[in-house]
């Protein structure tokens, strides 16, 4: 069965109809889980305590692996280290590199280093009280958490207390769970429920 769809042109363009099953862009357009929902939602307020330890065991059950980023130029503390001790046996790669999500630097590289996350290392990752303790030179920098399919699920950069969640690939029943946790706890605002 076709489903006649007409589309949007400008007027010096003839409009004529379309058909969804001879449209992949149309057809992304109408599985799209709301309008009113942008493929990223920044936090406007940072996760801390009991609910960014909540944000960590749901990203469990969501994601596979997390990064964090290592850098040398901004000094290290025995604390790092032994985070980097704790979080070796899970590694899954570590990249020389200028750019990571939410942070690209024009001088100098850094070490995105990518790791399993289990509940293990939510252990690890639950050393920090709050997402934006992230931060050089206590802690390595910047963790981001990616989906099962390899892309990013939540980003931030600590520094600049800036955190975001990517709503993209996330299904729609997650989505709304993890969408109302978050403004349930004022980490977003109401207009994305």
């Amino acid at each position: 069965m076709l489903i006649r769809v007409s589309a949007h042109l400008p007027q010096r363009v003839k409009r004529r109809p379309l058909y969804l099953s001879q449209n992949r862009e149309i057809i992304e357009m109408a599985k799209r889980k709301s309008p009113n929902i942008p493929k990223e939602i920044d936090f406007t307020d940072e996760p801390r305590n009991n609910i960014y330890e909540k944000l960590i065991e749901y990203a469990v059950s969501q994601c596979d692996k997390f990064s964090l980023v290592w850098r040398e130029d901004l000094g290290h503390k025995k604390e790092e280290n032994e985070i980097a001790k704790k979080l070796e046996p899970y590694a899954i790669s570590n990249i020389i590199t200028t750019k990571w999500p939410g942070t690209e630097i024009f001088s100098g590289t850094a070490n995105l280093s990518t790791y399993k996350l289990n509940p293990e290392t939510a252990k690890i990752l639950k050393i920090a009280k709050s997402l934006y303790q992230w931060e050089a030179p206590d802690f390595p920098e910047d963790l981001a958490l990616y989906l099962k399919n390899g892309e990013l699920w939540l980003g931030s950069v600590a520094h600049e207390q800036m955190g975001w969640l990517c709503t993209e690939n996330i299904p729609e029943p997650q989505l709304k769970d993890i969408l109302s946790f978050l403004y349930g706890n004022g980490i977003i605002n109401k207009q994305y429920i």
